[in-house]
């Protein structure tokens, strides 16, 4: 395969439910995760429950308190109207979801070196459109959560920091630890600390 772009396509998680505001609103709460060691490690690490579902059982599992909060994006939240049984959402904002756009390679190769050029310059233009487009899917979602009576929480920066600190080992462990994943991990790594905001350009960006 020949990748042409990566997209930003959901922002940093959030938790839908009674959490609070601090991290250690999260001791003992039931929390819903996808079906990983990572999601279920965050959760772990803070002293609440990672408890992968499928999402059409959440809502009702929220009603019957068989679960304190859903971690997911506020796009998703918003989409499926959980503020009419959730009344506050935490924003953690700790990781995104990336996607990447894809051609075969048998394909591409075959283009002439004109089309090619063209198939890389649209797929690499698209990224920074996409990601305002999801900049702006975000904002509307905590708008709308906001219309309906919901509250948004926002963890302090020390609490925030304190978050992704303890997490990151998560990940160090969890696919660091692999030895089929390590190299693609350590990789990732290297590329994100080489393209990481400066304190003063993440400060230029802030703003809820």
């Amino acid at each position: 395969m020949a990748g042409l772009g990566k997209y930003l396509t959901l922002c940093g998680l959030v938790l839908a439910g009674a959490i609070g505001a601090t991290l250690a609103d999260f001791k003992g709460k039931k929390m819903r995760v996808l079906a990983t060691d990572v999601e279920r490690g965050v959760a772990s690490e803070f002293g609440a429950t990672g408890i992968p579902m499928d999402m059409t059982q959440v809502i009702p599992a929220l009603q019957r308190g068989q679960l304190d909060s859903v971690r997911s994006t506020s796009v998703v939240l918003a989409v499926l109207k959980f503020y009419a049984v959730a009344k506050y959402i935490t924003l953690v904002e700790d990781t995104h979801i990336p996607d990447v756009a894809m051609m075969s390679k048998m394909f591409f190769d075959k283009l002439p070196a004109d089309l090619q050029k063209t198939a890389l310059d649209v797929g690499r233009s698209l990224e920074r459109y996409m990601e305002d487009v999801v900049l702006r899917f975000d904002r509307r979602a905590i708008s709308l959560w906001k219309s309906k009576g919901g509250e948004v929480i926002y963890l302090s920066d020390k609490d925030r920091q304190g978050f992704m600190a303890r997490t990151a080992k998560i990940g160090d462990k969890v696919m660091g630890g692999d030895p089929q994943l390590a190299p693609m991990y350590n990789l990732l790594k290297e590329a994100a600390a080489k393209t990481r905001l400066s304190d003063f350009e993440r400060g230029l960006g802030a703003g809820r």
